[in-house]
């Protein structure tokens, strides 16, 4: 059997550079969700909306606010409206799954869904 060599003559192994910080890309965290501070509210029949005559439809509900709608019929005209959009003066501030925040100039109403 051979003899076996001594350490100092076995090269040593080629040390690995150091690896190199790879950047990580991390999602920006989603912004809070800001909901309009109504600045008088007033529980309203799911018929009437202040002086001018507005009746809820329908309403479609869904976690993803882009999807929310409402179908209104505001002076005999009927449109379906989501967050933000308005209707003879009447906007759509806040549609949730019981009903919806509804303005009209100054004024912010509470209209339930329709049953």
């Amino acid at each position: 059997m051979p003899p076996a060599p001594s350490p100092a003559a076995v090269p040593a192994a080629p040390a690995a550079p150091p690896a190199a910080a790879i950047p990580v890309e991390r999602a920006a965290a989603p912004a809070p969700v800001e909901r309009p501070a109504p600045a008088r509210v007033a529980e309203a029949p799911a018929r009437r909306a202040g002086p001018q005559d507005v009746q809820m439809e329908a309403l479609a509900f869904s976690s993803h606010t882009h999807q929310r709608t409402v179908t209104l019929l505001v002076d005999g005209r009927r449109a379906t409206l989501h967050q933000g959009e308005s209707l003879g003066g009447v906007e759509v501030q806040l549609i949730l799954a019981d009903g919806a925040y509804l303005r009209r100039g100054g004024d912010v109403v509470f209209i339930g869904k329709p049953r």
